[in-house]
């Protein structure tokens, strides 16, 4: 019996958002991360990202979630932007996802 591992394929995309609402989830999408590039606080289903206190020159928090080999993500991203809003609301949303079908493994 041959003990070898198949490769899992994968990609990423990195998007800017500068309003809040549902965020498009990739198919067998394995983690996601926000970035606050803005001056504006964000939440990220709830959990706080606060911005930086140089926006121009330095990258506010980061939350990110990370699934095991093989998982994917099954729920809903909504971004939320708190009010008032600044001038520069903005942050980025990064997915990994897997190219091939999870249940081809």
């Amino acid at each position: 019996m041959s003990n070898t591992l198949k490769t899992r394929k994968y990609n990423f995309t990195a998007i800017q958002q500068t309003k809040g609402g549902n965020i498009f989830l990739q198919r067998d999408c394995n983690s996601f991360a926000i970035i606050n590039i803005g001056d504006t606080l964000a939440f990220l289903n709830g959990v706080p990202v606060f911005p930086s206190s140089a926006p121009a020159t330095i990258r506010g928090d980061t939350f990110e979630l990370n699934g095991e080999e093989l998982e994917s993500y099954e729920g809903n991203l909504t971004l939320k932007f708190n009010a008032p809003l600044g001038a520069n609301p903005k942050v980025v949303i990064l997915q990994q996802y897997y190219t091939e079908n999870l249940k081809s493994f």
